[in-house]
């Protein structure tokens, strides 16, 4: 048995509305298990067949979780056997249930078995991730002495203010945006609910990304919700954060701010400079993701385009103290980066973005030209006449306050990442007796591409029982849990429709699984 598990970092975001896509094979006697993990959200659709379209299409399949590129009947008919004995998708609150008996497209018993594990192993990754957790392991406020720590697990430090009726604080703002947003301001609410300092703020979020439970909740906290589209902005996006940022700004020095900050945020937090206008930021993220960009540098120009990204929210808020804690969805955790970095001063350059411009033929007249506003703007900041929020700003200096550790009037603490997901992946299928192997959360590329790597590698893993003169130097001995965890990357053709690289990873897996006869080996992505 061989598992491949590989975690997305955008699987943190989507909690309770992420889906299991699991592909499971069958041919050969052989005896390997493969299992992915991997997010459904994801920024670039790809063709897909849908329920309307095909009436004989399983129920249990996610509508939009089937990708094609057939150019005839016939072959996408036999797409669709594939998926419906490869692949099957499972909503998170459908895991609790128990229904396993929905995996049987002609499993074997330990095909059966390894399901389940997989369900198992891919649930304790989410759980890692999980916002509510997050922000509670890392924000701490104790009633009897008024003060609230936050601990920042990668630098070991604690931050402390004190929230003393006598302090320097008359007021507190929750500010939230992101596909966690909701989970992670309610959170940050009732830690500080013992708290005697009025506390009020605003939530932006993805649709459906709040329950009327949820929604209720925050009511009374004086939180209010609103929605907004992702990952293309439209007209609720830049009204809810213009709101967002009028709140920031009618901050004093007595306010104390705190921004939950996850996957999605730059989308859903759009404040365009002037002139740019909703279909010019529309354009520019269809034309980004469009040309392949990964998210590390499509957010490098996005930070150029809005005034809130690059450290922007922060310098608005001054002279608030702003302390920020950050749900990671980028490979490599750089802050200046996740939702665009609204937090942190930008590390890039206006001579970096106008590079990606022309790395990407985004130029006047390139394959993926961008608005003629936005090429001036990013023209302007590379001659010198564009400015942004610097790491100098009055807001990232350090201050100190009385009976406090020294710190700045802005803190940025990272809460949860790829990371904690794929450790917590591996410890679960130890226990379940798997051999784990971590290959890193740092995995990135063309998804076809990635998934037939991991094919690979689990057939490599299973010559140990079919040939085992072929496997002397094995890389992980059997029972085996291949772990991975990334953000890979779908090049989009003219013709496309609904999907992502959730999708497109998990069929072309099983499309190799099929056409290489395997057997014993489950794709969880």
């Amino acid at each position: 048995k061989t598992i491949e598990l590989r975690t997305c970092n955008k699987m943190m975001k989507c909690r309770p509305f992420f889906h299991h896509t699991l592909s499971t094979t069958s041919c050969t006697v052989t005896s390997c298990m493969l299992v992915a993990v991997n997010a459904l959200l994801s920024f670039a659709p790809m063709k897909s067949l849908t329920t309307t379209a095909w009436p004989s299409y399983p129920q249990h399949v996610h509508s939009n979780s089937i990708s094609t590129c057939s150019k005839s009947r016939r072959e996408a008919m036999e797409r669709i056997l594939i998926t419906q004995r490869y692949l099957v998708t499972k909503d998170n609150s459908a895991m609790n249930t128990n229904p396993y008996d929905t995996f049987s497209f002609g499993q074997t018993t330990t095909e059966k078995q390894m399901t389940k594990d997989a369900l198992s192993i891919t649930n304790a990754a989410i759980q890692a991730v999980n916002p509510q957790t997050a922000i509670e392991k890392h924000l701490k406020y104790q009633p009897e002495s008024s003060l609230l720590t936050l601990l920042d697990a990668t630098s070991k430090k604690k931050y402390v203010y004190n929230l003393e009726s006598t302090s320097s604080y008359d007021e507190i703002l929750i500010v939230a945006f992101g596909k966690a947003a909701t989970s992670m301001a309610l959170a940050t609410a009732k830690i500080l609910s013992p708290s005697s300092i009025p506390t009020r703020g605003m939530v932006v979020t993805k649709d459906d990304h709040a329950t009327q439970a949820q929604i209720d909740k925050l009511k009374g906290f004086h939180i209010d919700l609103e929605y907004a589209s992702h990952p293309i902005p439209d007209d609720r996006s830049i009204s809810s954060s213009d709101k967002l940022l009028s709140m920031v700004k009618s901050a004093s020095s007595k306010t104390l701010i705190l921004n939950c900050i996850s996957g999605g945020g730059s989308a859903l937090f759009c404040t365009p400079h002037h002139p740019l206008t909703l279909t010019d930021m529309a354009k520019v993220n269809e034309q980004l993701l469009r040309s392949g960009m990964p998210i590390t540098e499509i957010n490098i120009i996005r930070k150029k385009l809005e005034i809130g990204k690059g450290g922007g929210l922060v310098g608005l808020s001054y002279p608030a103290t702003c302390v920020t804690m950050v749900l990671s969805d980028v490979i490599g955790d750089p802050l200046d980066l996740i939702a665009s970095g609204p937090s942190v001063p930008d590390q890039s350059s206006w001579i970096d973005a106008w590079e990606l411009v022309e790395r990407y033929d985004l130029d006047e007249g390139g394959r993926h030209e961008l608005p003629s506003s936005v090429l001036e703007l990013l023209k302007k900041g590379r001659d010198g006449s564009q400015d942004i929020p610097s790491k100098n700003h009055t807001s990232f200096c350090i201050k100190c306050e009385e009976s406090v550790n020294e710190s700045k009037l802005s803190e940025t603490v990272l809460v949860g990442n790829n990371f904690l997901a794929v450790s917590a992946a591996a410890e679960e299928a130890q226990k379940l007796g798997y051999n784990p192997i971590v290959l890193g959360t740092t995995m990135e590329g063309e998804t076809i591409h990635v998934a037939n790597v991991y094919v690979s590698m689990a057939a490599q893993a299973q010559l140990q029982r079919t040939n085992p003169g072929t496997a002397v130097f094995p890389f992980v001995k059997l029972p085996a849990a291949i772990i991975a965890g990334g953000e890979t990357t779908v090049t989009l053709s003219e013709s496309h429709g609904k999907g992502g690289r959730n999708q497109e990873l998990g069929l072309a897996a099983a499309i190799k699984m099929k056409s290489s006869g395997f057997r014993d080996m489950i794709l969880a992505s």
